[in-house]
């Protein structure tokens, strides 16, 4: 007998048949203990030094050297995780960390992540899903049918928006591929005639756009930015004229790609004009939603044209209030996962009469977040879920109203989403307010009073606030303004202008 056999592994294991006191022991103090952590959180983030807690993490949290050690046993191991990295993560539940699209998560999803995990299935087939299997297919179908797709339709869960864009543009570029050059992309790989093929988008779409277009072989040089209307918006009279420059130039526009909700304006591109446009030209349309999708639950008349989308976008882990991971991307006629078709013999058989999913992903393995969606529907109720969207929608404008009225804070542009971009501008010194921005933001981050946001806009560097909180009140809004201001005025403004 090998001598492993007389240890008792089931004790580090969930083991399905028996009483597995340990596993709820485990969870229970593992629970007990977070709570505890988070409610000693006065702050997003600790404000210890970066480099001081790379240092510390190594010496908490040895693993150089674990082989030849023993095992300190799972409470002292979830002990030490809390203190030494739970303690100093970015914590996205804080009211004051308000930087990007990162949301608290809902408990019922906290919840689901508990079921999902310790089930731990795979998407990619059946025989390592069932239920599973059709719990996705459901959620698919319904989140179809609430943007209005017909039965034709379907999709698959994703990491998010990054990979949602690229699938949704990966089909495109296939399809138009095969009704331009009648090669299968697929099977035969780019004809030379693909460097003709062009990708148009706002100057404010993400930057998945352009990291799409070079994984798929067409090079970042193939996207054409199209120049915004005053809004922020795509201008669709630009975006004509450059559709009917690229037919004079023997190019071929391959995809439009309109955003519901741009990352720092939160502007929803004109859908039902681009969607026109589209059409009349016969190009492929994507519409990233990842950020604006989720007032389809609250505010569905501001994404009016979107179910003209050939592909869309939509991200569960920001304004749905999902834990990361937590995406799809859904497509109009679901025949065209066709283009991402392989048959392996030891998964998806040809043979096979029951679903694998893996025929319409980008993935193999790929993890059951269906369920917190299902879970969090279930235990709030649509409405409820529309109403938290709403309140951060409200919260916003309010932030923008304090900080139009503020001597030292300027408002840069009138928040038509959840964010919120304003510059720091104080007595009005010869100080350089590009670098006083950037300096203030660093310091609220690093004495871990706030996590703001920072980027540019219209050539000059502005702040963010990013509100997908609900929980955030009015008095929390303009206490961190408060802090905003005195920490530019007491610490960084002064200091600029003396320099």
């Amino acid at each position: 007998m090998n001598p492993s056999d007389s240890k008792d592994w089931r004790q580090h294991f969930l083991v399905p048949g028996e009483d597995n006191s340990l596993y709820e022991a485990a969870l229970t103090d593992c629970a007990a203990r977070i709570a505890a952590l988070f409610s000693t959180l006065s702050t997003p983030y600790s404000g210890q030094n970066p480099e001081d807690l790379r240092i510390a993490l190594q010496h908490a949290l040895p693993l150089c050297d674990s082989g030849s050690q023993p095992g300190i046993g799972i409470r002292q191991a979830i002990g030490d995780v809390l203190e030494s990295v739970g303690r100093h993560c970015i914590i996205a539940a804080h009211p004051y960390c308000i930087a990007h699209l990162h949301t608290p998560p809902l408990l019922p999803a906290l919840a689901a992540e508990m079921i999902l995990t310790a089930i731990n299935p795979s998407m990619d087939s059946w025989d390592q899903s069932a239920a599973a299997t059709f719990v996705e297919q459901q959620v698919i179908d319904w989140i179809c049918s609430e943007f209005g797709f017909s039965a034709t339709a379907g999709g698959t869960f994703t990491s998010g928006g990054t990979q949602s864009n690229l699938l949704g543009l990966l089909l495109a570029r296939n399809e138009c591929i095969e009704r331009h050059f009648h090669v299968d992309a697929q099977e035969d790989g780019l004809p030379s005639d693909a460097r003709r093929l062009r990708i148009l988008c706002s100057v404010n779409s993400h930057f998945s756009i352009q990291k799409s277009a070079a994984l798929m072989g067409l090079g970042k040089k193939s996207v054409i930015s199209v120049g915004e209307d005053a809004c922020g918006r795509l201008c669709i009279d630009k975006l004509n004229a450059e559709i009917e420059l690229l037919r004079k130039n023997d190019l071929i526009p391959c995809a439009i790609v309109a955003t519901a909700g741009t990352t720092d304006l939160g502007a929803i591109d004109p859908l039902e004009a681009v969607a026109e446009c589209a059409r009349e030209h016969q190009v492929w349309l994507h519409i990233d939603a990842a950020y604006g999708g989720a007032l389809i639950f609250s505010q569905p008349t501001r994404l009016a044209g979107i179910a003209l989308a050939d592909s869309l976008t939509v991200d569960f882990h920001k304004l749905f209030f999902q834990p990361i991971s937590c995406g799809v991307c859904l497509v109009r006629n679901r025949s065209l996962f066709r283009y991402l078709l392989h048959h392996a013999p030891y998964l998806n058989r040809e043979t096979d009469d029951l679903p694998n999913l893996v025929e319409q992903s980008l993935c193999t393995t790929r993890r059951f977040d269906a369920l917190k969606v299902v879970l969090s529907i279930r235990a709030l109720g649509r409405q409820t879920l529309g109403e938290m969207i709403d309140r951060t929608l409200e919260l916003a404008k309010t932030a923008a109203q304090w900080i139009d009225r503020h001597e030292s804070l300027q408002l840069v542009a009138a928040p038509q989403l959840s964010t919120v971009l304003f510059r720091y501008v104080g007595p009005r010194s010869s100080a350089d307010l590009d670098e006083v921005q950037q300096r203030l933001r660093l310091e609220l981050l690093s004495t871990g009073a706030a996590v703001i946001g920072e980027t540019q806009y219209r050539g000059h560097r502005v702040l963010k606030l990013t509100i997908l909180n609900p929980c955030l009140t009015e008095d929390l809004l303009k206490e961190l303004l408060d802090k905003i201001d005195d920490a530019a005025s007491l610490r960084i403004y002064k200091s600029s202008s003396n320099e």
